[in-house]
């Protein structure tokens, strides 16, 4: 009898404690969490800020949200009130395109190794003739001039620059949200109000 009671306050201690640690170990996450957050909200502010200040240096005006919501009700064909906004937030589209790009690179980058894995597994043996790739018909040959029919590079205007050159600074709104259930994106241009994309 006196053992099933050290057992049974032992027990008792043990899921004291273990709640106790339980609520220390979640009171840890929220806190973690939260730092987090502050951290996301910060860098959000910081790149708003850079890019109202852009826009400033370049005497461009930018609309302001509540024309945003607006906007966004209009091109998702609903009330204004019935929406929930859950983002919105000002971004350079420019900044958004490298990255994407960047990502698709280090895709076909990839794509391409693989490619190329399976190419050397399927590469004839020793000995055997190897084809050769026919030349595409409006690439340059070794001995063409630059510039002459056949030759597709992208010409740079009369400074010197690429045609995409000096689009570095496009300021986009990015909207999240919801109607009922129905969750949507929309990118309007921050300075002409015009819907660039949307979806649902």
């Amino acid at each position: 009898m006196e053992l099933s009671a050290k057992y049974k306050s032992w027990g008792k201690k043990a899921a004291i404690v273990a709640v106790v640690l339980a609520a220390l170990g979640g009171a840890g996450a929220w806190y973690h969490h939260s730092q987090e957050q502050a951290a996301h909200q910060q860098q959000q502010a910081a790149r708003v800020a850079l890019i109202e200040a852009q826009a400033s240096q370049r005497s461009l005006s930018l609309i302001d949200e509540a024309a945003v919501r607006s906007i966004t009700a209009e091109a998702i064909g609903q009330e204004e009130t019935s929406i929930t906004f859950r983002q919105i937030s000002l971004q350079n589209a420019a900044d958004r395109d490298k990255k994407d790009g960047e990502r698709d690179k280090k895709r076909e980058d990839r794509k391409d190794k693989d490619r190329g894995t399976r190419a050397e597994k399927q590469a004839p043996p020793q000995g055997q003739p190897h084809e050769q790739p026919a030349p595409a018909a409006n690439a340059p040959q070794p001995d063409q001039a630059p510039g002459q029919p056949g030759d597709t590079a992208v010409p740079n205007d009369r400074l010197g620059h690429a045609p995409d050159e000096g689009r570095d600074f496009r300021p986009v709104y990015h909207v999240k949200c919801k109607v009922g259930e129905a969750k949507y994106q929309v990118d309007i241009d921050a300075v002409t109000g015009r819907v660039l994309h949307a979806s649902a």
